[in-house]
């Protein structure tokens, strides 16, 4: 018996406007008549065998939400499809928690449950749960919690990865409690390094260059420096930079894409970099480049110029 068309209206609806192959032809419609929406643009295929109603897909350009409406569309489609129970989580769950993310992967990861029977989708990495998992609902997905995506991705990603999403978690999200995550989840594969990652996070980053920056220094086992110090001379304010050593009077600012788009920044860094070195530090900056692509050479600068502090 053939469902009338308004029923699989309800069923759009019901799941944000995404249907799949086999639900089609529980409801009636063929193979042919998929093609013809999708030919005429009224349906979109998201994966193989998995649909969605052209206006409930986000396409506005000006909604700067856009890309983050689009994946959360995709997480729910995978979800419409996998065993009961699955969850985004890992990377994929940081950006629906809108962390900064280095470097954005188009891959969705997913976790399931234990023994779960997974079909293979292409552009999905699937990850096994070995005990419950938290779920909340990050821009109305199912994903693991905040603390579990932040330890997930510290126990498998780069330690310098892993501080930038862990740095960004506490720094919008005061408060977070990361350790007690990891004790729900001691143990197994990629713990030591997570409970590195949780003890050397730090809200205090204002950007992911500034956590990579300050997992590089540690990884050169270089003196840690201030975060976000405050420089004063005879009491009166000259600059907030982003890394101090006080004692040899370096200060190391990091630069992002973004930073001189502000009218005037350009003119008013220039001022604040005059007005340090008047007050006798040495300043240097470094780019993105600088510390991802270069990093040896960033090293060897900061620790030419910390022997040379100490040798004057």
């Amino acid at each position: 018996m053939h469902t009338a068309p308004g029923e699989i209206e309800v069923l759009l609806q019901r799941q944000h406007g995404i249907v799949t192959a086999a639900q089609c032809r529980r409801h009636g419609i063929s193979h042919q008549q998929v093609r013809t929406l999708l030919r005429r643009g009224e349906w979109l295929r998201l994966y193989r065998g998995i649909y969605i109603a052209a206006p409930a897909w986000p396409h506005d350009p000006s909604d700067p939400l856009r890309d983050l409406r689009q994946l959360s569309m995709r997480c729910r489609a995978l979800l419409v499809v996998l065993p009961a129970g699955t969850v985004i989580s890992h990377q994929t769950a940081a950006a629906l928690w809108r962390l900064a993310v280095p470097s954005p992967n188009p891959t969705i990861h997913v976790t399931v449950p234990p023994g779960a029977v997974v079909p293979s989708v292409a552009g999905v990495e699937v990850h096994r749960s070995r005990a419950a998992v938290s779920v909340e609902r990050p821009f109305g997905v199912d994903a693991t919690s905040l603390s579990r995506t932040v330890v997930d991705i510290a126990r498998r990603a780069g330690f310098a990865e892993a501080v930038a999403l862990a740095d960004s978690a506490l720094a919008t999200h005061p408060g977070l409690d990361l350790g007690s995550e990891l004790l729900r989840c001691y143990g197994g594969r990629g713990y030591r390094q997570a409970a590195a990652v949780v003890a050397f996070a730090d809200e205090r980053s204002e950007s992911p260059l500034e956590s990579l920056a300050r997992a590089l220094w540690h990884a050169a086992d270089l003196a840690a420096p201030e975060i976000q110090a405050v420089i004063t001379v005879d009491g009166r304010f000259v600059a907030r930079v982003d890394f101090l050593w006080r004692a040899a009077r370096l200060v190391v600012e990091v630069d992002g894409m973004s930073k001189y788009a502000e009218p005037g920044e350009l003119a008013r860094e220039k001022q604040r970099q005059n007005a340090l070195i008047r007050a006798g530090y040495t300043v240097l900056r470094f780019t993105w480049a600088d510390i991802v692509h270069r990093p040896q050479e960033t090293v060897a600068i900061v620790r030419e110029c910390l022997a040379a502090s100490r040798a004057g």
